[in-house]
């Protein structure tokens, strides 16, 4: 994408961030052009075009990955921490979910704190105001689940959004906090914060497109993806019910984008392993992790 901006009264130009790598810029007297290029597909809703003035920071991952972070000036303070938890929680969804998808990643900070929202538009997330390490992680897990594999139809967007909110689950676990069944129990038992109306309807069959971003979406989605990774048979480390750094998975089971978390009592424990020497194995990339639930 090619945008051309105009400079201020102090002949300075505003800043414009899209998609993918920045690879051209050209003064052109009283208007700036930049050239942003995304080297992978994208689905259109995950466009992005912010302009603004924007302090910018060109960091790396661990692996090399180019970091680009746009945070509004009103921001910094509270988004100092990104520089390193952005390539940090790379790392870790990277060995959690398979080789990142993209050629870069990063993430812009605005400062619009009534907006009340944040999209994963590809890979540059972008927030309303500074996020926490919970919500950084679900925009950046959707890189994976959402931008590298794209539902057919709006209907399917728990597999966006379940997994993300699963994703935020794992974290948790590998991060000394709660497992994965014991946040899935709170779900189930509705003691957890956000889970009032994960049981309107299921995940999968949203009654209208006005609620494609309902509860059952998110929650009962992240439900359902525990199910599944518990029933695949997955080597599981002491505090984990899901596929992890320290554990490998293998293929997930065919399940119908339809399914429900079945509502009888939730088990309490993770299951141990039936699968030898699956510690060796690498953990499925996003791709064959969301094959087997699409309808």
């Amino acid at each position: 994408m090619t945008v051309t901006v105009p400079k201020d009264e102090d002949g300075d130009p505003y800043d414009v961030i899209g998609n993918g790598e920045l690879t051209k810029e050209e003064d052109k007297g009283d208007r700036v052009t930049r050239h942003w290029r995304s080297k992978e597909p994208m689905a259109s809703y995950l466009a992005n075009v912010t302009v603004g003035y924007f302090e910018i920071a060109n960091v790396r991952t661990g692996d090399g990955l180019p970091v680009y972070l746009a945070v509004d000036p009103d921001e910094s303070e509270a988004a100092e921490g990104l520089r390193d938890l952005v390539p940090q929680v790379i790392a870790w969804a990277s060995k959690r979910f398979g080789p990142y998808p993209f050629s870069s990643t990063g993430a812009i900070v605005d400062h619009l704190p009534d907006l009340d929202y944040a999209l994963e538009t590809q890979t540059k997330p972008y927030f309303d105001s500074a996020p926490d390490a919970k919500l950084l992680v679900h925009e950046l897990a959707h890189q994976w689940f959402g931008n590298s594999v794209t539902p057919r139809a709006w209907k399917d967007m728990w597999l966006n959004e379940g997994f993300a909110n699963y994703a935020e689950w794992l974290w948790e676990v590998d991060h000394g906090g709660k497992t994965a069944q014991e946040t899935f129990a709170s779900y189930y038992d509705g003691t957890h914060p956000e889970s009032e109306g994960i049981w309107n309807f299921a995940p999968a069959d949203p009654p209208s497109v006005a609620h494609v971003s309902d509860p059952p979406v998110y929650g009962h989605g992240a439900m359902v993806a525990h199910k599944s990774a518990r029933r695949s048979g997955t080597r599981h480390s002491s505090t984990s019910c899901g596929p992890g750094p320290s554990s490998t998975a293998t293929r997930m089971p065919t399940h119908s984008s339809s399914s429900r978390c079945a509502r009888g009592s939730p088990e309490r424990t993770c299951p141990r392993s039936s699968t030898a020497g699956s510690s060796k194995r690498r953990s499925p990339p996003a791709s064959e992790w969301l094959l087997l639930f699409r309808t």
